[in-house]
């Protein structure tokens, strides 16, 4: 449910809000003279413009604030040329209108967006500027989550830029703009032929639009589950970024991007590493801003897969916080009401994970309802359902979840996550034939698009474990063989700190699994082998405790009492078998246990996070 976790908000406007082009004015000009108005209005800006350069954002914003009105005295007075006057005054409205949409302040970036195109309107030879503004009003409508009138006022922009010069940088601002939109609405088609369109003609001229156009082709290539191409776009868009400056906006989102590729594919310290430095950037910039808030639900999700669920709300709560203050109908906010589920659904309030679940799809169904946010809502409320033992309920939320996502990703990880959710529906009905032809389908894409991810470990879990329920032992014991591998790599990519411990405690069940499978077929050499096993599994969980010195004799963390309890049931299972093994008696375990639970899907948000079942949240954050 787009790290991320989030996707975080999906948006990359191309608003070039506060930059001083050929034939705008800059602050400097302004400056000479006697002092009046218009002098202390061009010191103020320029101040403002130092401290920008700094970094300090309020104390821009407090200098360009007192610029304004003396720069709106010097044209009522006449104090120079009109026409310099009226472009020096509207510089000094985009600036502080980018500032606002920074900010998350956006009525406030609307005021000076609206007042800027009025202006320039007016003026001669203003036609670049009015382009300009009416995509940074697109920009506003799109953060407060109006995509309607985002896309409308983006394709304006677009039409008007390509009157007044076909192939510029304001045509390519159109199209990537209008692009996002589409993205966000779920035409992923359309979405990538407007970023290459745009990505042809940057190339020419803008270095750092053109970053900004692999960072959104590869947020396309992401949905469509090619996670290698998407992380060499970003990392190609990281690169030209922190050239131009390595602590702009521009250059968290495409760390944060990166880090969303390395959480899908299972190295969650990598992921940790991106995502902390893209929070570091946009604190400097905006504590409360969205981006900061899209950070702060990209690191709780990491932690929520990891197991560290106080951590995780910790961060969330932070997160939600912000958005449900600056863009409470936002798909951002629903994006983090759907991770908060997941925290819900793992400490087993599943009543309270419907609640929120039902808010998120009431935001995203109205914002977009044929978009992936609407078609995750909904397999995650099936997921619940399935929790709650409301199985028509679940089966007709997986259904719509299914015909979106086969409508717009075919072939794609996230229809796997819904084959997964159908499987449980039937295992809970006792259709075992039906659970395994839907976990089949669900492993078949997995292991095509993240064969080294936790997803296919899950679907190698239960796809051994319906085997063994058959009866169909050899292939049970195959399954886990395959997923014990995965897992021991995953162990391995997570780190040798707390990282391994947490992920060996989730991901327990194939060793488990794999001893129960052994001691049922009971071949020769069996038992020999289920021993080795569980001392195997046993001397994990050990090593990893003793290693950070958490383990003692009474704990008071639930995480390390949970992996003492494994630890005890797995000591009992090596009493049992050596038991066995000296009575060379046959074993015959009990076979209990239900498919592993589908956790809910975190999304990634406006960044937002691919669907995965422990994996996805914080969509990328995508902002140029």
């Amino acid at each position: 449910m787009t790290e991320g976790t989030d996707r975080t908000d999906g948006s990359a406007e191309r608003a070039g809000a506060g930059e001083s082009r050929a034939g705008e004015p800059g602050a400097d000009e302004f400056r000479a003279g006697e002092p009046g108005p218009l002098s202390l209005a061009g010191g103020y800006a320029t101040a403002g413009r130092d401290a920008l350069a700094r970094h300090e954002e309020s104390l821009a914003i407090a200098a360009y604030e007192r610029a304004l009105p003396l720069a709106k005295a010097a044209v009522a007075a006449g104090d120079g040329p009109h026409e310099d006057l009226v472009r020096f005054l509207v510089y000094v409205h985009d600036v502080l209108g980018g500032l606002m949409l920074g900010r998350s302040e956006l009525d406030r970036a609307e005021q000076h967006y609206t007042t800027a195109l009025r202006l320039s309107a007016a003026r001669d030879a203003g036609e670049a500027d009015v382009v300009k503004f009416t995509n940074n009003l697109g920009a506003v409508a799109r953060q407060r989550g109006d995509l309607p009138a985002g896309l409308r006022l983006y394709q304006i922009a677009t039409e008007l830029a390509a009157k007044v010069e076909p192939d510029s940088n304001a045509f390519a601002t159109g199209l990537s703009n209008a692009g996002t939109i589409l993205l966000a609405l779920g035409d992923l088609a359309g979405a990538l032929g407007l970023f290459r369109r745009a990505l042809t003609i940057d190339e020419r001229s803008d270095p750092a639009d053109a970053a900004t156009d692999l960072n959104l082709i590869g947020s396309v290539l992401v949905e469509y589950g090619d996670l290698d191409q998407a992380r060499d776009h970003y990392e190609r868009a990281l690169q030209a970024h922190r050239a131009l400056d390595p602590r702009s906006a521009e250059t968290a989102r495409d760390l944060v991007n990166i880090g969303y590729c390395h959480r899908l594919g299972g190295d969650l310290d990598q992921a940790l590493e991106y995502y902390f430095a893209a929070l570091d950037v946009d604190r400097a910039l905006g504590p409360s801003s969205l981006q900061t808030s899209a950070d702060l639900s990209n690191i709780s999700y990491v932690y929520k897969v990891r197991g560290n669920i106080a951590r995780a709300r910790h961060y969330l709560e932070q997160a939600l916080q912000i958005s449900r203050t600056v863009a409470p109908r936002s798909q951002r906010t629903a994006a983090q009401l759907t991770n908060l589920a997941g925290i819900y659904v793992r400490s087993g309030q599943f009543a309270q994970a419907r609640a929120v679940l039902l808010e998120a799809l009431d935001i995203d169904s109205t914002v977009a309802p044929g978009s992936l946010e609407t078609a995750r809502d909904l397999n995650n409320l099936a997921a619940v359902a399935i929790d709650l033992g409301e199985l028509a309920q679940a089966e007709d939320y997986a259904r719509r979840a299914l015909q979106i996502y086969r409508a717009q990703v075919p072939d794609s990880s996230s229809i796997a996550v819904v084959h997964s959710t159908l499987a449980a529906i039937a295992h809970s009905r006792g259709d075992r034939d039906t659970a395994l032809e839907q976990t089949r389908l669900a492993l078949q894409i997995d292991q095509r698009r993240v064969p080294d991810a936790e997803p296919t470990v899950t679907d190698l879990i239960n796809l051994a474990f319906l085997h063994r329920q058959r009866g169909e032992l050899d292939a049970a014991i195959a399954r886990y063989d395959e997923a014990v591998r995965i897992v021991e790599s995953l162990r391995r990519r997570a780190g040798l700190t707390e990282a391994r411990e947490e992920y060996f405690a989730l991901l327990q069940s194939p060793y488990r699994g794999l001893v129960r499978a052994l001691l049922r077929r009971a071949a020769d050499g069996d038992g020999q082998r289920a021993f080795a096993v569980a001392e195997r599994a046993r001397g994990r969980a050990l090593a990893d405790l003793l290693t950070q010195r958490r383990l003692d004799i009474r704990p008071d963390n639930d995480l390390q009492r949970s992996l003492l309890a494994d630890e005890q049931r797995l000591a009992d299972e090596l009493a049992a078998i050596n038991g066995r093994i000296a009575a060379s008696l046959p074993a015959q375990p009990t076979d209990h246990g239900e498919l592993l639970p589908h956790p809910v899907t975190m999304t990634a948000p406006p960044g937002s996070d691919l669907t995965r079942r422990h994996t996805a949240g914080a969509s990328p954050d995508w902002s140029r």
